[in-house]
């Protein structure tokens, strides 16, 4: 093929990457005469380094790399990370092979004839891009994204060496001269070779990811519980004195100096409730949460109607869960004047029932289903992952969450019950 040729067919591959790219990071869509002025010099770019550079293995790795860098100039308004970017482009650059490659298949087997002209071309690059138009705009391939990008370590572990293993064994068969059907079966029974082996890996890395994130969790709360029996046991030998103070000021001074000693001591005293719950870690989590409210200037109080209760979650994801509640509820409470926040365990039916509530500056009703929307939050960019992921959790075992907002009160209620 001539250079006008390669031309008008990187036009399609750059068409494709550009209607992958609008699916997968769901960027705005751009002006029709920009778009075809993007894809026109993307496209002229790289016809250009096609013919500089004969080695076919050079050219076509330098060709990945220059779109790669194109489109990621583009998108730095769009405030998209690096790294996202990169997951994203091996996820394109998968969909768009696979997608051309299932093209071929079946042109090969409905025209006779089918071979590797600039007319074949033109039909299969032309089908490819139909048909990836449909896959962004039915199938929601930002969706695939998300869940690649953000809570599967071994897709996206998979996607990547796929993708180097897609790319090598083109490279191998531009070296051997091979047929279209012999070098799909090789890259076919590669990629299987290669799924299985990151299968066990990453299994096994997986295992030992849970098992450091057990021990992280323990390494956290132990000492915590320490420091707790410490400050109990500082507390017992106050207690004697702290008596005597109280029959002083009842003997001597009736009314309020009395009543707010006493409500003060009282309300000091967090282990009278913390100390009974069973699950030590839970306890020490929630004793660390206490003291992180006292300097943010936050009053938090507990309400603890069972101290025993057994989950299907380990304590590393109950902490994790509670975690995400009460930290989204300290952001809230810290814009309010009152700045109150209060944790309740307990039980509904057999399922364990965990509320938070906290003052809240004024609260759309509408915005109670957007809060558990990926990246959906009112805090700025980067925020908005936690209450997704509490809801994943949720999901993987029927729990439920349910959110109410009261307004006279100007307080948010958010209530999950899991078992």
């Amino acid at each position: 093929m001539n250079a006008i040729n390669l031309y008008v067919l990187s036009l399609f591959d750059l068409a494709m990457i550009y209607v992958l790219i609008q699916g997968i990071f769901r960027i705005k869509r751009e002006n029709i005469l920009k778009v075809v002025l993007i894809i026109l010099l993307g496209a002229l770019g790289s016809s250009i380094i096609s013919e500089l550079i004969d080695h076919s293995i050079i050219s076509r790795t330098t060709t990945i790399v220059y779109i790669v860098l194109y489109f990621y100039l583009l998108l730095l308004r769009s405030k998209v990370k690096f790294l996202d970017y990169l997951i994203g482009m091996v996820l394109l650059l998968i969909i768009m092979y696979t997608v051309q490659i299932l093209m071929i298949l079946i042109l090969t087997l409905a025209l006779e004839g089918f071979g590797f002209t600039f007319i074949y071309g033109l039909i299969a690059q032309s089908t490819a891009l139909l048909a990836l138009s449909l896959l962004t705009h039915y199938v929601g391939v930002h969706k695939l994204f998300d869940y690649i990008n953000y809570r599967n370590v071994w897709l996206k572990s998979v996607l990547i060496t796929s993708l180097v293993m897609f790319i090598t064994l083109s490279y191998l068969w531009d070296l051997n001269n091979g047929t279209f059907f012999t070098s799909i079966l090789i890259v076919g029974i590669t990629l299987l070779m290669v799924l299985l082996v990151n299968t066990l890996v990453i299994r096994v890395s997986m295992t030992d990811k849970r098992n450091r994130e057990q021990l992280k969790i323990y390494e956290t709360y132990l000492p915590i519980i320490d420091h707790i029996i410490d400050e109990i046991k500082i507390k017992q030998h106050d207690y004697h004195n702290q008596v005597q103070t109280i029959a002083l000021l009842q003997s001597q001074i009736e009314g309020t100096p009395y009543n707010e000693y006493v409500n003060d001591l009282v309300a000091l005293d967090i282990w009278d409730q913390l100390i009974l719950l069973e699950n030590k870690v839970i306890m020490a989590f929630l004793y660390s949460k206490y003291k992180e409210a006292e300097t943010k200037g936050i009053k938090l109080n507990y309400d603890f109607k069972t101290y025993a209760f057994e989950s299907k979650y380990t304590d590393y994801e109950m902490v994790e869960m509670m975690g995400i509640l009460i930290d989204n509820a300290f952001d809230a409470a810290l814009d309010t004047l009152e700045k109150v926040v209060t944790v309740s365990i307990g039980f509904k039916g057999k399922m364990i029932n965990v509320g938070v509530s906290n003052s809240v500056e004024a609260f759309s009703m509408s915005d109670i289903p957007k809060m558990f929307d990926f990246h959906h939050s009112n805090k700025g960019s980067g925020r908005g992952i936690g209450l997704y992921k509490l809801k994943t959790y949720l999901d993987r075992e029927k729990g439920t969450i349910n959110v109410f907002y009261d307004t006279p009160s100007q307080m948010l209620y958010v209530d999950i019950c899991f078992s």
